[in-house]
Parts: C-alpha cells; sequence; structure tokens
C-alpha cells in the first residue's frame, strides 16, 4: 500500500478524484499482474543512494536537519558555481550535453528526474552528523523542489513512505521502522559506493525491495551477490566437501582484496599455497579472462569455481561447479544457516 498511496498523499486522495482514479489503476494494474498474470518481479523501480553530505564548514551544512526533517534529497549549487548552474541549466532544459565527469552528481540527479517521469525510484539517504538513514520512494510524477538560500540553492526532491518494514523471519516484529541504521543492514553498506552524492545501486536490489517493502527473499543461489558467493566458495574450501588435498587451513588474502588475479588464497593443511577465481557469471569471455590469470598464477594447487560442470584439469587443478556447492550447503544442516545469513545479511 505504502507504493499506492503514500500517508502524504491522503489528503488529496481525498479532494482530488481524477489523482484518486490514477492511483487506484495503477493499483488494479499491479495486482492483476501478480495476482492473474503472477508476473516477476513484483518489484522492479530503480534504486539509487543519496548523500547529504554538506561539510561543517560549507554553508549548506546548516541546512541538514532541515532536509532530514522534510524527507528530501539534495543537491547543492551555490551562486558563484557558475560551469554548475549552465550544466543544471542544460539538463533542465533537456539539451544534448557533453557529459562532465567533475560533476557527475548533476548527471545523476537528472537520471532520477528522468526516471521519476514515468516509475517511482526507491532512494537510500543519509545525512552528515546523523547516525539514522532514511528509505523511501519519490513518486512518479514528482518535480524538483527549489530552496533558495543565502548563496546558494538546494535542489531536491521529496522521498514519500519513508519508512520500511522489514520482513518478521529475518528482522524480528514487522514493525514499520521510519529511519534505518545501517550497523543493523550491513546489506546496505556492502552494496553502496562510497563518496558519492548520488549513486545507483545495480546489484542485489531485491534485498532493498525487502527491507522496504517487508515481503521474504528466495532462498536460492541467485539471491546471493558475487562477494556472498566468494565467502560460501570459501567456506566450501575449509569444510568436509573439499577433497583433503585442496581443504583449506588458513586464509592468505582478504576476501575483496586488491589482488585481480584471484579472489581465494590459503594455505592447505600440507603447507601448500593454494589459488582460486570464482566466477559467479555465465559470461564465457569473463570465464575464459579468469581462467587465464588463475593458470598464470604462481600456486600449487588451483581450483576455479563456476558455473561450468565441475571437471578437473590437473592432477592439482580443478573446475568446482558453485551450484554443486549451493545443493551440498543447502542439504546440510549446519551450512544451511550460512547461506540464509548470507542472503538476509
Amino acid at each position: 500500500m505504502k507504493k499506492f498511496y503514500p500517508v502524504e498523499d491522503h489528503e488529496r486522495l481525498e479532494t482530488d478524484e481524477k489523482f484518486r482514479q490514477e492511483r487506484l489503476l495503477d493499483y488494479a494494474e499491479k495486482v492483476v499482474e501478480i495476482v492473474w498474470l503472477n508476473k516477476k518481479p513484483y518489484f522492479d523501480e530503480p534504486v539509487y543512494y543519496a548523500r547529504c553530505n554538506y561539510p561543517i564548514e560549507d554553508i549548506a551544512n546548516q541546512y541538514i536537519p532541515e532536509l532530514f526533517e522534510k524527507n528530501l534529497i539534495s543537491i547543492c549549487i551555490k551562486d558563484n558555481e557558475p560551469i554548475d548552474i549552465q550544466l543544471y541549466d542544460d539538463l533542465l532544459a533537456g539539451r544534448d550535453v557533453k557529459h562532465n565527469p567533475k560533476l557527475i552528481y548533476l548527471h545523476r540527479f537528472f537520471n532520477i528526474v528522468r526516471q521519476v517521469k514515468t516509475k517511482d525510484v526507491i532512494v537510500v539517504s543519509s545525512y552528515l552528523g546523523n547516525k539514522e538513514n532514511k528509505i523511501g520512494l519519490i513518486k512518479k510524477g514528482s518535480e524538483i523542489i527549489e530552496l533558495k538560500k543565502d548563496r546558494l540553492t538546494l535542489y531536491c526532491l521529496q522521498m514519500k513512505s519513508v519508512y520500511c518494514t522489514p520482513y518478521p523471519n529475518f528482522w524480528g516484529k514487522n514493525n514499520e521502522v521510519k529511519t534505518l541504521n545501517l550497523s543493523k543492514y550491513p546489506v546496505l553498506k556492502s552494496l553502496i559506493p562510497q563518496q558519492v552524492t548520488i549513486s545507483p545501486v545495480i546489484k542485489n536490489k531485491n534485498k532493498i525491495y525487502s527491507i522496504y517493502y517487508g515481503y521474504p527473499i528466495e532462498f536460492e543461489l541467485a539471491s546471493l551477490s558475487n562477494e556472498d558467493v566468494e565467502i560460501m566458495c570459501m567456506e566450501w574450501l575449509r569444510s568436509k566437501y573439499a577433497p583433503p588435498d585442496f581443504k583449506m587451513q588458513f586464509q592468505l588474502l582478504k576476501t575483496g582484496g586488491n589482488n585481480a588475479d584471484i579472489d581465494i588464497l590459503g594455505c592447505t593443511y600440507d603447507n601448500e599455497k593454494i589459488a582460486c577465481q570464482v566466477t559467479n557469471t555465465d559470461n564465457q569471455k569473463l570465464i575464459k579472462d579468469k581462467e587465464q590469470k588463475l593458470e598464470d598464477f604462481d600456486s600449487f594447487r588451483k581450483i576455479m569455481f563456476s558455473h561450468l560442470e565441475t571437471f578437473w584439469t590437473a592432477p592439482d587443478s580443478f573446475n568446482q561447479n558453485i551450484t554443486e556447492i549451493w545443493n551440498d550447503f543447502k542439504n546440510d544442516d549446519r551450512y544451511v544457516q550460512l547461506l540464509k545469513r548470507l542472503i538476509i545479511s
């Protein structure tokens, strides 16, 4: 209901018949798609992360509490920034402009502006000096709100239905949550790029949909992120399912490290180095590239984790099918707990 009847629109829904009919029609279409046509995915809104991180020494910093209170995301352009002003005016007018990587915040802001002309957009927002984040919908048809302040202008979009409904089996009681503490939602921290004003969230949007709308994530391999799959494979190397000569005793490289040639580096119980690549994709070119990097890497034992069938490439190396690992763990009373935790974390 939060999608079609935000509490912020209740008064208008009562007084504006045309607006009410539009929302009723949108709601009816969604019900038909889900109930009668079994259309998936149920939720397909674009997802963005927005930071209102104006530093203390910035004159815009004093307006952060107002933005937080009014559920606004914003960009700030100062009166003495003519290049930014010109690009904003060009983008607002719909003119063809050359992409300016130094002003990417403007391009991304207008990506949202263009998208809300035809669909809702989910935004997770943070505010400097406040530990709590917010999550809400920028509704289809939303317009830019201009807040002219001393020597600057804040260009804003307003979020509605600013609360999430955590799924009870994952996060406890099924209560509405007005703000989010990222320490309780580590998945949000893992999906969000650092140090950008506005960023689209591409990977694992279903986890954000689950947090916001309160529906369960499917217990399936596809619900794991690439990082989750790496962790699963690393735990498999430590488990009873790994061949004894390849079983890992120590980890030598942090998962997600800066070594592009391998994803997992460890030491076996025979004190032999073992290196692994994890390729959670069907892209054959990417698989071949990773296979070559692993082949060129100096290690006594090697494993390529992929969606190809399990097969030995040499006495000291083989390809391990990722789905087989999922199935082994799914049917194991101990390791199924790992999979559940990875999906909801």
